[in-house]
């Protein structure tokens, strides 16, 4: 009776007709095989280490599915490949930047070193492994990073400028609630717009990029926050006793708000958050003001004390009493004088703010932009910006210093 005889299963490459054993078939999985993405045993990757796994497993991936291209984020969606398109953003704004270096007189000096990128996100839970994949893919590229943990964007665009790093990715929360969203900025705290870069990191997390060199750079922790609030806390004496509604889901502007407050009177009352400005603020009978902030800190809306919304322009036109007197009156803001403006870029309103040597302007319904010394006529000694950057807390800090001149509310003081 002859034995039994093992049954040995058939391998075929998508494509072939003839069959291959399993030896041959590792091998192809391992050599990246182009057929291997649609084989029916692409996963059978246990003699495979997880270096490798990972990376074969985000070669099945479908790369047609692109992330979500805004004016000045991507947005990827929460599911199991959210760490994977993570990465894949590290990586092309790695690309990005290393061809920056090599075009860029300005940065040619760091074309041979590797770029510094830092790394800040809303403090969200899910937020670690993304921050986390982020970092890989940087590192694979051959940056250093620095993770500012928690902060807000804004906090981030000045830690750029401030250290002299090349870069730097901010991760928070969607705008609508669903998915996470990325902001990324250049040397000096330039954010990279739509049409100046950003189509093409969105681009460059569907291809693969070359890798400079075969090892991978380091990643260290940085605190930013303390820096960040030693130049808001001149700021917070003498205010009025005043009683803020708050409508945020930023959790570090938060935190820090609730830090700078504690030396003062104010008093913070936390609200309902919402992902858009509401058009008005129920926040109750006892509140002097109301203010909404978006999730990473950088637009602000705020309401007087019956909860009526203040609009952006005559907003920008009380602080332009105290942070820029001298400053001519028009325009309010950075777009075009034409019937129908069309809203400027992030990174048009960047260099709009340092050609025409603005203090305060604004850019949109939401966003209202400082440079320079801001603080000069509020005797703070506070140190001036180191960029232009729209930050909400800095806004807010500086309507409180408006507010505590005069007893007056602030419906009386709409239209100085």
């Amino acid at each position: 009776m002859n034995p039994t005889l093992p049954i040995v299963e058939q391998y075929y490459c998508p494509g072939e007709s003839q069959s291959i054993d399993r030896a041959i078939h590792l091998g192809r999985l391992a050599a990246f095989y182009p057929a291997c993405r649609d084989c029916h045993h692409r996963h059978d990757l246990s003699s495979f280490s997880q270096r490798q796994r990972d990376r074969l497993q985000e070669s099945f991936l479908p790369r047609e599915i692109p992330p979500r291209v805004f004016e000045q984020r991507l947005e990827i969606s929460v599911d199991r490949h959210a760490a994977t398109y993570a990465g894949r953003a590290g990586r092309a704004l790695a690309h990005f930047l290393a061809s920056l270096s090599l075009t860029s007189p300005a940065n040619h000096a760091a074309a041979d070193d590797s770029s510094v990128v830092l790394l800040g996100h809303d403090g969200r839970g899910e937020t670690a492994q993304l921050i986390s994949a982020l970092a890989d893919g940087l590192r694979y590229m051959n940056c250093q990073v620095a993770d500012l943990g928690s902060v807000t964007a804004p906090c981030l665009a000045l830690a750029i400028a401030e250290s002299n790093a090349h870069g730097g990715i901010y991760l928070c929360c969607a705008a609508d609630g669903r998915g996470s969203e990325l902001r990324f900025w250049k040397s000096a705290g330039v954010p990279i717009s739509q049409h100046d870069g950003l189509s093409e990191l969105a681009a460059g997390m569907q291809r693969a990029v070359d890798r400079p060199n075969r090892r991978f750079a380091v990643a260290t922790r940085s605190g930013a926050a303390g820096q960040y609030l030693a130049r808001l806390r001149p700021l917070y004496h003498g205010l009025r006793p005043l009683v803020v509604a708050v409508s945020s889901g930023c959790r570090p502007l938060l935190k820090m708000l609730h830090e700078l407050s504690a030396t003062v009177g104010c008093r913070l009352v936390r609200i309902d958050e919402s992902a858009q400005p509401p058009d008005s603020l129920d926040a109750g009978a006892a509140t002097h003001l109301g203010i909404w902030i978006d999730g990473c800190g950088q637009s602000i809306v705020v309401y007087d004390q019956h909860g009526r919304r203040i609009s952006a322009a005559a907003l920008r036109q009380m602080l332009r009493t105290i942070v820029a007197p001298e400053q001519p009156s028009s325009p309010v803001n950075l777009e075009s004088n034409a019937a129908s403006p069309i809203e400027i870029s992030p990174a048009e309103a960047y260099a709009a703010m340092l050609q025409r040597g603005f203090q305060i302007a604004l850019r949109g319904e939401t966003e209202i932009w400082l440079a320079g010394d801001p603080f000069s006529e509020c005797d703070s000694g506070a140190t001036p910006l180191p960029c232009p950057v729209p930050d909400a807390l800095l806004v807010f800090t500086l309507l409180l210093k408006l507010l505590s001149r005069s007893d007056r509310p602030i419906s009386e003081l709409v239209g100085l």
